[in-house]
Order: C-alpha cells, then structure tokens, then sequence
C-alpha cells in the first residue's frame, strides 16, 4: 500500500501546479460553473427563490416559541402546540403552492439547469487540472474538446446518485417500519417506539448515504483522466482508491474549512464596503478560486492512490520535491 500522504501536502503540491495557471484555468472554472452561476442569477433577479415566500411563516414560528402567542397564526392567543403546529403547517404548504403558482415556470427550469449542466461541464476542469499536475499542456481549447465527454459525465453523476440512494435503502425501510406502530395502534407506547426507530432509520440512512458518497466521489476524475472507462469502470477507480482511504480523504476536505471560512469572510466584506453587485461578483471570484485549488488536491489525491502520477511529482520546483515520494 502506498505510503501515507498528508493533506498538508496535497494542499501544497497543489499550490504549486495551479500557481502558474491560474488565469486559464479560472476561465475554464468559470465556463464549467456557467448553469450554477446563470441559476442563481435568475432566481436572485426574478425573485424565484422558494425561502422569500417560507421565511415570513418561519418568522411567525421563530416568534411565537419566543413569545408564545398563537395569534400570530390567527388561533386564540392561548391556543394549545399542536393547534400551532397544524396552522403552521397549512401556512408554510399555502406558501409552497402559491411559489409555485408564481415562480414555478423559473425554478424548475433553473434547478434542472443547474442540477444536470453542472456535472455535465465539470469534466472541462477536472480534465485541465489532470493535465496541469502532469506538466502537460493547458488551455481552453482543449478543455472545450472534452464536451463531447459531458453526456457520459452526466449519465455518471446520475448513476452514482442512485447507488449512494441504494445505500440507504436499508435505513430507509427502518424508517417505514417506523410508521407501522403508529398506524397499527396509536398509543403513547407506539408513538415513542415510532420516534425510536425514525431515529435509528435516519442514522443509518446517513452514516451509509456518507460512506458510499465517499466511495463514490472520485469517479468523475477517473473519467476525465480517460474518458474511454466505461460509467461503471469509473466507479469501481473510485472505490478501489477509497476503500482505504475514506479517513483521508475526509480529513483532506475539512482541512479547507479555513479557506471557505475566509471565502465568505471575503464576500461579506466586499458587499458592506462595494455594495451587492460588485461583492458579488468579488465573491465569486473568490469561490472560483477557491474551487480550482480544491479540485486540484482531489485530482492530485486521485492520481497519487491510483498510480497515475507517472513523472509529475519530479517535474515540480524543489521546494515541492519529494513530497509523494
């Protein structure tokens, strides 16, 4: 097995191969970010986003547990929770349909731009980076060559959501089983032993969702690195990779906490000193950033594991030198 490597390390090869590229591979990272970016657009300018018409029933909610007045909901002022709880129910469902009554005809077409494009266009950027960390040529032109690859990209992301859902399948059933005691008989027994298994299903639909997300999530590189595999053939790269390498892997992603920390910090600053256009826009310079230097140490994670490497880490300075060895 490979010897150990650490995230500090990733981080920093990464840094180096992406320093001297960065402009390049931004435009590619902008281009592959294009439905995200034109979906959030419109939501933001349309007004089509589903929490503008749910925050004002939120509010009521937040307020009533602050104060305890149920008029807030149009129920006599000492009306009981569940008489709350109903009302809030109906007014957040009235709030659902009425957004989509009025914005629906945007949100769906929007959610489904970016949920399809997105994995779609990812595959320009990951192939990029490939290329970047193997001292190979980067540009835009070829990055583009890899579209016709975007429908395999895509049938992949669809397929590797079903499996991680298959995953889940058994916490899921503990789940229903939970709703069993309480439409058998409902009693106070019942409804606790409910509530158990609702709790169990869901920590085990979450703890298997987890771990197959991560068996999973190196797939797309192994198709940018050679598109030829078939979908499944990039699945199995991924898990072969991180069958022993989850912990790593986690703790490489955690290790960028800093970093989206400070993203934020960035756009939060630059909208109170320029305003929401211009700090938005400062924002998603700094996301894109952001992204490019993330996916650089997952590529360089991917080929490391995976033997694929080849000559790379002996083309990098000195001051990087060794690091893989």
């Amino acid at each position: 097995m490979k010897k150990q490597i650490t995230s500090f390390e990733f981080r920093r090869l990464a840094m180096v191969v992406i320093k001297p590229l960065m402009s390049v591979l931004v435009v590619i990272a902008l281009i592959a970010s294009l439905p995200e970016l034109i979906s959030s657009t419109v939501t933001q300018v349309t007004g089509a986003d589903p929490t503008l018409y749910m925050q004002p029933v939120t509010d009521k909610l937040t307020k009533y547990m602050t104060t305890g007045d149920a008029g807030l909901f149009g129920l006599d002022k000492d009306a009981g929770s569940s008489d709350v709880t109903e009302a809030y129910s109906e007014e957040m469902n009235t709030a659902l349909m009425t957004f989509m009554q009025e914005k629906g005809q945007i949100f769906i077409p929007m959610m489904l731009l970016n949920l399809l494009l997105t994995p779609a266009l990812s595959i320009l950027l990951t192939h990029s980076l490939i290329s970047a960390v193997r001292r190979e040529e980067v540009s835009l032109a070829g990055a583009l060559r890899m579209l016709r690859y975007s429908p395999k990209a895509l049938l992949l992301q669809l397929w590797t959501l079903v499996r991680m859902y298959a995953w889940m399948l058994p916490g899921m059933a503990v789940m229903f089983a939970g709703l069993l005691p309480v439409m058998i008989q409902p009693t106070v027994t019942s409804v606790m032993i409910s509530l158990l298994l609702m709790l169990v299903g869901m920590a085990v639909s979450l703890v298997l969702g987890i771990r197959a997300m991560m068996h999973y999530c190196l797939a797309p590189i192994a198709l940018a690195e050679d598109p030829s595999l078939s979908v499944n053939a990039c699945i199995r790269a991924s898990w072969q990779v991180m069958r022993h390498r989850k912990m790593e892997y986690f703790f490489l992603e955690v290790s960028f906490i800093g970093w989206h920390l400070l993203s934020t910090l960035v756009l939060l600053m630059a909208t109170l000193m320029l305003g929401t256009v211009i700090g938005s826009a400062v924002g998603m310079m700094a996301n894109l950033l952001l992204s490019v230097y993330i996916s650089t140490a997952q590529v360089i994670f991917y080929l490391a594991y995976a033997d694929k490497l080849g000559d790379a880490v002996e083309q990098v300075p000195e001051d990087a030198d060794g690091m893989l060895n």
